[in-house]
């Protein structure tokens, strides 16, 4: 899926567009070989947009040309039994933004979308807002995860077998958060 959107210092509500204009941001999720090909003809590495779409890609930030590439991770959006993370990568160009996932974040996007009132140009502030959605993201599955650790552990001392078995997934969960997260200092 490729969507281009847009808005302006006087519309500065984000809305879908035909085509890539300046101040656009481009948003890319489970790519086609033909959407990574437009991704290649804007200039864009080979190798991070690869790195981007491996599951197990860690965290980073990188210069190259006309290009800062910051590769995180975010929960999931699409999966609310699991709580893995999954990479996405912040493209900022002069002209545009790109975002690029492996995997659907319509969850993440689409509120941000609705919500968010900011001329699209802006490329630092557009990118430092979604980074501020993602860790908005990361608050909400943790607090969830503390909720269900504090109703599984409401009597300690009638613990079983499969009440550590789900705070052992908890941990399972709250230690891939952790190792997504302190590689970005967030």
């Amino acid at each position: 899926m490729l969507q281009y959107l847009r808005s302006s210092e006087a519309d500065q509500t984000i809305t879908p567009r035909d085509t890539l204009r300046v101040g656009s941001w481009l948003r890319c999720e489970k790519p086609s070989s033909e959407e990574i090909d437009t991704l290649l003809a804007l200039g864009m590495d080979e190798n991070i947009i690869k790195d981007a779409l491996d599951p197990h890609e860690v965290p980073r930030i990188e210069f190259e040309d006309e290009w800062t590439y910051l590769i995180a991770r975010l929960p999931d959006t699409d999966d609310d039994f699991n709580d893995f993370t999954t990479p996405i990568l912040f493209g900022i160009h002069k002209n545009y933004v790109v975002t690029l996932s492996r995997d659907s974040l319509g969850r993440l996007w689409q509120p941000f979308v609705d919500k968010t009132r900011m001329n699209t140009a802006r490329r630092i502030e557009l990118v430092v807002a979604m980074i501020e959605a993602v860790s908005l993201q990361y608050q909400r599955r943790v607090a969830t995860i503390n909720r269900q650790m504090r109703a599984a552990t409401d009597d300690l001392h009638t613990l079983r077998a499969r009440d550590i078995v789900t705070l052992t997934e908890y941990e399972r969960k709250l230690n891939d958060y952790l190792n997504a997260l302190v590689p970005m200092n967030w």
